[in-house]
């Protein structure tokens, strides 16, 4: 529960003392390399599943409604069930590789829409229902973001990635939105080559994301008691 003067102090701070401590936790060096992939980790998978999935099985692989509804409720099922997964795996080989391996198979579901000849309609249902599989690794993020920081901070610590992970669900439905936008549709329809550019940015963004997050190097096994470049921002009694 806390220390009384911790809870106090808490109690004590103000909306622009939270403010502050937020975007220092943003600027922290080792928040920043995980920030990438936060932004991308969850809104891969989001921009199929939520926007993009239905037009690219209809435009491209003439599914109908009904058609469509049963591959993205399939892939809304592994996409449920994925988070299992990850946290299972979590507890193999730590948070860090997880995150890899997740950031790995993004770039290799995406890297494959982007640069297979275009394939027939099971194969590209079952990349669909597969690119679920992807959805859950970012779990790993907020606990990963925790151990960098004193326990005071766990909490903000968390937010400030699942800020990241959930505004980047919405940055890249603007984003995708603008690479599907470039491609003039053809008798209505929007053409292949602007869902492999769309799903080439991803792979691109998750490889470079990836390579950012490595950098972040060996995990601590405990949170440090104090950070110094943060100590400014930490509410007082």
């Amino acid at each position: 529960t806390g220390s009384p003067a911790r809870s106090k102090a808490a109690r004590g701070e103000s909306l622009g003392a939270a403010l502050v401590t937020a975007v220092k936790l943003f600027a922290h060096p080792k928040i920043r390399l995980l920030l990438p992939i936060s932004l991308v980790a969850y809104a891969a998978v989001m921009s199929v599943q939520a926007l993009w999935g239905g037009p690219y099985l209809h435009d491209v692989h003439g599914l109908g409604l009904e058609e469509r509804s049963y591959v993205l409720f399939g892939m809304a099922i592994v996409t449920l069930l994925a988070p299992i997964g990850w946290g299972w795996l979590g507890t193999r080989i730590g948070p860090r590789d997880t995150v890899f391996v997740g950031a790995g198979l993004t770039v290799a579901f995406t890297a494959a829409f982007a640069l297979l000849p275009r394939v027939g309609l099971v194969p590209a249902a079952a990349l669909v229902i597969g690119f679920g599989v992807t959805a859950g690794y970012g779990i790993m993020l907020p606990a990963t973001a925790r151990l960098f920081l004193p326990e005071s901070l766990s909490a903000r610590a968390m937010t400030v990635t699942n800020i990241a992970t959930i505004g980047g669900v919405s940055l890249w439905h603007v984003i995708t939105g603008y690479i599907i936008g470039a491609f003039p549709p053809a008798d209505g329809l929007i053409p292949e080559e602007a869902f492999r550019a769309m799903f080439a940015v991803f792979a691109v963004f998750a490889f470079a994301a990836g390579i950012v997050y490595w950098r972040i190097g060996p995990l601590p096994a405990v949170p440090p008691e104090e950070d110094a470049a943060l100590a400014s921002a930490l509410p007082r009694n």
